[in-house]
């Protein structure tokens, strides 16, 4: 009952939003130009080519973020390099990101954590070339909003593979200011909405991504573990085609409710700090062999999961250990 009221609430805040926009269009509002594309004087850039950009901007709603913070380029080039893309469902899963894609973004977002506020977003568009059909290469729009809140960095998609524009000038220059995302590649992703993708994303298991919510496959949660220095990844197995008369799989690679694994994990936590019942005024016992085993398993869990790190796991293993 109660996801069906969330999911009541989330269609009628993409209704509203949707009813909101179309009154904006017809009457010319400006407002809603500036919720969507952030306004202008708001906007701190921080590399710009064209159209292309990375800058801070005004956070879209939600709580405040754990701003600044320093993320190394490292860090943020290791967490890119899971992101795999899928464009058509007979395509093979490749990078999305370019070598180059990955130099600018991680230099640039890195800077922008350091500089920016709780309140303020980091927003990107990129122009990255891949190969298409034949093997000619083509290239596509990939736009983002990243934050990092709670200890996690979040990245929500906009544009994922839209073709860039043909034309320069003017026209060029309109398009990129048009508050529609249906027609504007340049918009990046929103909190409060999201934007239909034709590309699909996937990432590896067990790599500590995971989905903010089932609904939201454009909405990646890099937890500790995959916030880390890698080279290049092996991409992820390209789950097989089910048959027709079966259901589809409710969750892939890259999926996972995020709310459901945060409720797990501080139930899972919460256990392992729980205190042992004892006698007022006496020295507690140690913990049986059962409880410890208990303990390990969980701890062993959160790190197969990717919930925690490999530092944490030797403290938290140490602690266990020692009874704590």
């Amino acid at each position: 009952m109660a996801k069906r009221k969330i999911f009541s609430r989330g269609n009628t805040l993409a209704f509203l939003v949707t009813a909101l926009f179309l009154a904006g269009s017809l009457s010319g509002c400006s407002w809603l130009d500036t919720y969507i594309l952030g306004s202008e004087d708001e906007k701190v850039e921080l590399w710009q080519s064209r159209l292309e950009f990375v800058r801070l901007e005004a956070r879209d709603g939600g709580s405040p973020n754990d701003h600044p913070i320093r993320l190394s380029r490292e860090k943020i080039r290791g967490a890119m390099r899971l992101i795999f893309v899928q464009e058509n469902r007979q395509d093979d899963l490749v990078p999305l990101f370019a070598d180059y894609d990955l130099k600018i973004l991680s230099r640039y977002v890195s800077k922008g954590f350091a500089k920016a506020s709780p309140d303020q977003d980091v927003t990107f568009a990129i122009e990255s070339w891949h190969e298409g059909f034949m093997g000619l290469k083509t290239e596509k729009v990939i736009t983002g909003r990243l934050f990092y809140v709670n200890n996690q960095l979040n990245l929500i998609f906009g544009s994922l593979m839209k073709p860039a524009p043909m034309f320069g000038g003017q026209d060029e220059q309109s398009l990129a200011k048009n508050p529609d995302p249906r027609l504007n590649p340049y918009v990046p992703g929103l909190r409060i909405i999201k934007i239909k993708q034709k590309a699909r994303i996937s990432t590896p298991r067990d790599s500590g991504v995971f989905r903010a919510a089932a609904n939201r496959p454009d909405w990646l949660v890099f937890f500790p573990k995959a916030l880390a220095a890698r080279g290049r990844v092996a991409a992820p197995v390209k789950p097989a085609a089910a048959p027709r008369q079966s259901r589809p799989p409710v969750a892939t690679q890259a999926t996972g409710d995020y709310r459901q694994l945060r409720e797990e994990v501080d139930r899972l936590k919460q256990e392992l700090r729980q205190p042992r019942p004892g006698i007022p005024g006496q020295q507690q016992a140690p913990p049986n062999s059962a409880t410890i085993e208990k303990r390990l398993a969980v701890l062993e869990k959160l790190h197969k999961r990717g919930l925690i790190t490999n530092e944490e796991l030797v403290v938290k293993r140490e602690q266990i250990l020692r009874g704590f």
